[in-house]
């Protein structure tokens, strides 16, 4: 969800930016916040569409003359605060257009606009105590097992997967841990009253030691 307008609804699901007359080189200010879900998918990404918008011949009328997207998820990661220049795509297949971007191959299907150099900039900002980008948290959360799992890999396995898991959290720093301590004290309180004596109290000093 994207957060609307003050003079409109709390919520859209798109915004249009501002309009820039007679510039071919248009500066893009606007600020976009986006509420994220709390499920992340493999290709999630930003969609951006380009219009041309007539003035003269049909007032308003908005004509595609371009397409864009910036992934949000890489490698089981978030992705980076930075500012992403990106290509611009005037013609896009309807399906797997995710991919197209990927690759940057053109085809019948697919044309980049100058020759697909990079020509739009945005810069992206994450404010989240859910996701996070660094790379030793996001890889604890990424490789610590769920229930269904443990309960599968038997006592030793299971005690082993943990341990791999929660030594991530060394790598972590203070600051760090403390942002997103609600979402790790989850994972390890939840694994310690659900899990056998042994696993519980290998899970209690590993994470201790990490911290």
């Amino acid at each position: 969800m994207i957060a609307g307008r003050s003079s409109g609804p709390a919520y859209v699901k798109e915004i249009l930016t501002a309009v820039n007359y007679h510039l071919k080189a248009t500066p893009q200010n606007d600020e976009v916040k986006v509420m994220l879900p709390l499920k992340i998918a493999s290709k999630a990404h930003i969609f951006f569409t380009f219009y041309k918008v007539s003035c003269k011949k049909k007032p308003g009328k908005r004509e595609i003359i371009g397409y864009s997207l910036l992934p949000l998820y890489n490698r089981h990661q978030w992705l980076p605060d930075n500012v992403y220049n990106l290509s611009i795509a005037a013609i896009l297949p309807e399906n797997n257009y995710f991919q197209t971007f990927v690759d940057q191959k053109e085809n019948e299907q697919v044309h980049f606009r100058r020759n697909g150099q990079p020509c739009f900039q945005v810069r992206v900002k994450l404010v989240s105590s859910l996701f996070c980008q660094d790379k030793a948290l996001n890889d604890f959360f990424y490789t610590f097992p769920s229930e269904k799992e443990l309960e599968g890999a038997g006592l030793q396995h299971g005690t082993l997967i943990c341990q791999q898991a929660v030594d991530h959290l060394k790598e972590v720093s203070p600051v760090t841990c403390i942002k997103f301590l609600p979402g790790i004290a989850s994972y390890l309180i939840d694994t310690m009253l659900k899990r056998p004596d042994e696993l519980r109290s290998t899970m209690r000093w590993s994470a201790l030691y990490s911290w």
